[in-house]
């Protein structure tokens, strides 16, 4: 019966994600885009980089540059698979649902092997439709590799004292974890910690662990040397404790960084910031995420984490979430610091499911429910998920992705190698397709924005439907009409002209046909950095 109902889950996962898949044949953020984007230089025989700059405050004008905010996993995987089927996202998509399946198979194997085997199958049904998992399935995105290397590791340790091979192989396993996801180092840390307790052999576990981590990582650490200066150089900083999210892409000298925000407002805004971030960590397992609006938003765990509460009432299973606890909870703490934590939260949300199993199969034991009552309980608990499920089955899309590579199309046919386009936000998760040095629209005043498309010498400028809602200081020259099926207001800047539209009218490609005014837009009293940029209306 659990092989079956095992099968079972993951035939339906399967047909979710194929679903979802074909309904959504284009990159859905921009990192996805740009795993796409060094996969296809890497299989093409480039190295590590991106024509995408979207970091204004560095001075380089370079079309091509290292990526300082990916990790290589991914694209080299992504790579491989190019070098076979040429480069193709529905090839990408494909490698992405085997992923995400080896991600719930992997996730099964861990908690049969700690909580049992009804637990691991409701784990297993439960990953199968939760609409994160779904949807990070089906696009090429570390998440699930990520997560699936977790559970990997989970499983590696075992319980009981580890030994040296052991401790190696764990030290592997979290070096490719590191090599997926920057937010395998906090991990890494409780995993070693994890092997020197109850060893004999502390040393020689910690030598074997740490010796081989670093061989597994050090082309990477090299590379960054190479390229920026530092062997653990990430982007990722400038979006942790910020000030403001979105001064990233604000019009600036320097980087922002966790300590604005400390210079600016005082400890006690740090604290506020602090408190803000828990809470937002604490939400898949109390409101649910369905408010913020995501796509993979989720109903709330809180059921789940009321059995988990309860299973820890059992030494036992403490004892099998020891390791889990010292891998998961310092990643969890540098969330904390995040703006936007949900997503990277998946291998948390898949441990609190499968203990909240423990917790609730065993208190329904012990009230005397049978097996009918509680296979009613698990369906009413599971109900929630029909929402967000269905809404992600009906999203179609389709003919955003096919207006994007239209316009891509003809930006590849239109333009020289070396001319830059300002594509954002959707043409722009096609970089991979149309390869032209692609500036990302800053987010901030008039003023200081298209001045800093003419000083890198942006000759076609994209603007679609999302540009207004992702760059508000916008939406006074580029407004839809409420229905969204045209343009209400186009009041393009006297220094472009529109050379293309769409089939479909809504996506129009100005060229840069003059020079900005001086003082053209100009504000008396311009706010300093992390205040001028807005978030998203």
């Amino acid at each position: 019966m659990e092989a079956l109902l095992l099968g079972a889950a993951l035939l339906a996962g399967l047909a979710l994600r194929v679903r979802v898949a074909v309904l959504n044949p284009m990159p859905s953020g921009d990192g996805i885009a740009s795993d796409m984007e060094m996969a296809r230089g890497l299989s093409e025989g480039g190295g590590f980089s991106t024509m995408r700059k979207w970091t204004l405050y560095d001075p380089s004008m370079e079309p091509v540059r290292p990526e300082g905010n990916r990790q290589p996993a991914v694209s080299v995987l992504l790579a491989g698979l190019f070098l076979l089927t040429g480069v193709s996202f529905s090839a990408a998509q494909a490698a992405s649902v085997v992923v995400g399946l080896a991600c719930i198979a992997a996730a099964w194997a861990w908690s049969r092997k700690a909580l049992g085997p009804v637990p691991a199958v409701l784990l297993a049904c439960w990953l199968a439709l939760d609409p994160l998992f779904v949807w990070y399935s089906t696009q090429p995105d570390s998440l699930m590799l990520f997560t699936g290397l977790f559970f990997a590791i989970l499983l590696a340790a075992g319980v009981g004292a580890p030994g040296p091979r052991r401790a190696a192989a764990l030290g592997a396993i979290c070096g490719l974890a590191w090599l997926t996801r920057t937010q395998a180092l906090p991990m890494a840390a409780g995993v070693f910690i994890a092997l020197l307790p109850g060893s004999k052999r502390k040393a020689a576990n910690a030598a074997a662990f740490a010796v081989v981590f670093l061989l597994v990582v050090s082309p990477w650490l090299v590379r960054n040397w190479q390229a920026f200066g530092s062997p653990l150089f990430s982007q990722n900083g400038q979006f942790l404790l910020n000030e403001n999210h979105w001064a990233a892409w604000e019009v600036r000298s320097s980087a922002p960084t966790p300590l604005d925000i400390l210079r600016h407002q005082g400890f006690a805004a740090v604290l506020a910031a602090l408190v803000r971030g828990l809470l937002r960590v604490l939400e898949p397992f109390t409101t649910g995420t369905l408010h913020r609006g995501e796509v993979f938003g989720g109903p709330s765990l809180a059921v789940f984490a009321i059995g988990a509460i309860l299973a820890l009432r059992d030494a036992g299973v403490r004892r099998s979430m020891l390791v889990p606890a010292l891998a998961g909870l310092p990643m969890l703490a540098v969330l904390v610091l995040h703006e936007h934590p949900t997503r990277y939260m998946a291998f948390a949300t898949a441990s609190v499911v499968a203990l909240g199993a423990k917790g609730l199969l065993d208190a329904a034991s012990r009230l005397g429910a049978g097996r009918a009552a509680k296979a009613a309980a698990l369906a009413v608990v599971a109900l929630p998920l029909a929402r967000p499920l269905g809404a992600m089955l009906v999203r179609d899309g389709r003919p955003a992705a096919e207006e994007a590579r239209e316009v891509s199309s003809w930006l590849a046919a239109h333009t020289r190698p070396s001319d830059w386009v300002v594509t954002f936000p959707n043409v722009e998760l096609l970089i991979w397709e149309y390869r032209r040095p692609t500036l990302t629209m800053p987010n901030d005043y008039e003023m200081l924005l298209w001045p800093c498309l003419e000083e890198h010498g942006v000759r076609f400028v994209v603007v679609d439907p999302d540009l207004p809602r992702m760059r508000p200081r916008l939406s006074t020259r580029w407004r839809m009409n409420p229905d969204g099926t045209a343009w209400e207001v186009t009041d393009p800047p006297p220094f472009l002209a529109e050379v293309y539209r769409s089939g479909s009218g809504r996506t129009i490609v100005y060229e840069w046909t003059g020079t900005v005014p001086e003082g053209f837009m100009a504000v008396d009293s311009l706010p300093r950095d992390n205040c001028r940029a807005l978030p998203p209306q």
